[in-house]
């Protein structure tokens, strides 16, 4: 009893202390003589004491970080922070946050706390201080959710916070995995690792998985801003894996025809002639045909992929890899290839979409026709 009472005059006396420092101007009171009262020993961190530290991640923003605002204003709200050109291995112009004074290399390494999209497409151009900041990825621990989640954070914990995982997604070129869990918010994306392999189980030739290694963890969590127009994403065919033949050749120069996996009411057909190989997106039935390149009968398509270009999830456009020819001989498709380019072509309704990128001359080809592909998309509407 007399332990409860000398407990309550401590507490009382601590509450004083601190109604006092804030009715009278220019009391000071140390910070060791606080002591904070923790309701629950394991309880999570709120959202409060997220914020106040290193940074709450919501679907809008990481700390003072917000989508929408300018690189700038992102330079004025993370005093302390560097902010410096950096890319990743699809070429795409990103921007590397990282601790004043530490210096980053071109591509991501450990220093590096978050990292930016703002819509640049050169990736060695200067930052651009008006672009407007659509992608933020984490990377640092110490940035979570406000169930507490955070990059490092093994999955079944994960599980704890955001309920029962549902599946893992590989990325078709990349090999990027992303987790999904019941509870997980729907702007917040969880990428997942696993340093001894892959994070997911996979069944073979599939791209889903619905358990994972128990190793694996979150490798960062971002977030995307929304906007007001059409949501641009891409698709692939495997031109290895995802085309058969219906009806096999019988004999020896017999014409084939190879009919590949699409999306929406879109299929890939190729198929031969007298002395060139050609590569068309047709609808299902096969009603309406669109001719995408015509190669040489030796163009190997076993290590290529057909990149679709999505609008709200629905194809507008393909994009392909291609040998180009001179046109000038007899036999034109004949003679050695004089370089390689993407092909950007527009389906139904988009034919007015036709671009050639050379892949030589230009730093980022891929980001480029993809860029072509959505302005001409949005030009259309």
């Amino acid at each position: 009893m007399i332990i409860l009472n000398l407990q309550m005059k401590a507490f009382a006396l601590s509450t004083a202390t601190i109604l006092i420092s804030i009715l009278l101007p220019g009391t000071i009171v140390a910070p060791s003589t606080i002591t904070p009262i923790s309701l629950t020993a394991d309880a999570p961190p709120t959202a409060f004491q997220i914020s106040s530290s290193r940074g709450l991640i919501t679907e809008t923003s990481v700390g003072a970080l917000r989508l929408g605002m300018t690189v700038a204003s992102a330079r004025k709200a993370l005093p302390g922070f560097t902010l410096s050109r950096t890319t990743d291995g699809e070429g795409v112009a990103l921007i590397a946050v990282t601790k004043l004074g530490v210096d980053t290399a071109r591509k991501r390494g450990g220093n590096t706390l978050i990292t930016l999209y703002a819509g640049e497409s050169n990736p060695d151009a200067r930052i651009n201080e008006r672009a407007v900041i659509e992608f933020v990825e984490v990377w640092d621990a110490g940035y979570r959710t406000a169930a507490g989640v955070h990059p490092k954070m093994p999955l079944p914990e994960v599980e704890q916070k955001y309920g029962k995982f549902e599946e893992i997604t590989l990325s078709e070129i990349e090999a990027r995995e992303y987790a999904t869990f019941a509870n997980q918010p729907t702007g917040i994306q969880l990428r997942v690792m696993n340093d001894n392999g892959m994070a997911g189980v996979y069944p073979d030739g599939q791209r889903k998985a619905t358990s994972y290694a128990p190793s694996s963890y979150v490798s960062s969590i971002s977030i995307r801003r929304r906007t007001k127009g059409p949501q641009f994403s891409s698709a692939y065919t495997d031109l290895k894996t995802q085309c058969k033949n219906p009806a096999p050749a019988k004999n020896e120069g017999q014409h084939s025809s190879l009919f590949c996996k699409g999306y929406g009411n879109y299929r890939i057909h190729i198929f031969d002639s007298a002395a060139a190989l050609h590569v068309n997106a047709e609808t299902l039935e096969g009603k309406d045909s669109i001719p995408l390149a015509t190669q040489n009968l030796t163009y190997d398509q076993q290590g290529r992929k057909i990149e679709w270009r999505l609008a709200d999830g629905k194809p507008f456009a393909v994009i392909l890899r291609v040998f180009k020819y001179s046109g000038k001989g007899e036999y034109p498709l004949q003679e050695k290839p004089t370089g390689e380019a993407l092909l950007v072509k527009g389906l139904h309704g988009f034919e007015q979409i036709n671009y050639e990128v050379d892949i030589k001359s230009n730093a980022n080809p891929n980001v480029k026709a993809r860029t072509l592909a959505d302005n001409g998309y949005v030009n259309q509407r």
